[in-house]
């Protein structure tokens, strides 16, 4: 690994294709490895990644550095809109509300972050909208946010490897 950053000669698409979440307690061990930000979540048995259908083209991921006296922090935010006012959505948002989470997103590259860890998750806040225009958004917008020592890591999964260099969504050559 080398400590240049080159020109990226991979695929750049934007957006974020989709999201899917589990609860903390859903995790059977969850592994970081600082040297590559490789992030690998086993589930408990009987125990799956949950899909969150938003309207397509809405989700958004960022992130900020933040130097702290205990050192840089990394926070991130993940937002989408969920369409129409329904119960079985309010439900389920209810339901995650005060949990804890860990998020696997995967972005229209095929390179799949993960966002919180089992002693530090991500959590939820959302908020309806039913706008007094035909044409407006009627939904739900939800936001999860956290903030950790590390940045997020990225999974290997057999959608996107990690590629030898460090460069996710690259052109190098895989592991």
């Amino acid at each position: 690994m080398t400590n240049t950053i080159s020109r990226h000669d991979g695929i750049n698409l934007g957006g974020v294709h989709q999201i899917l979440w589990t609860f903390v307690e859903d995790v059977l061990s969850a592994m970081f490895h600082k040297s590559n930000l490789l992030y690998i979540v086993n589930l408990k048995s009987g125990k799956s990644w949950n899909y969150l259908y938003t309207t397509p083209e809405t989700i958004k991921v960022e992130s900020e550095e933040k130097q702290t006296p205990a050192g840089i922090r990394y926070i991130y935010t993940v937002k989408a809109l969920i369409p129409k006012d329904r119960s079985n959505v309010e439900l389920l948002l209810y339901q995650l509300q005060n949990r804890g989470l860990i998020l696997k997103v995967l972005d229209k590259n095929g390179v799949t972050r993960v966002f919180g860890f089992p002693v530090n998750p991500m959590k939820k806040i959302s908020k309806l909208t039913k706008p007094k225009e035909y044409e407006g958004f009627n939904g739900w917008e939800i936001t999860f946010k956290g903030e950790f020592d590390t940045p997020a890591g990225y999974a290997l999964t057999m959608k996107n490897v990690i590629p030898i260099g460090g460069d996710p969504g690259g052109g190098a050559s895989a592991l």
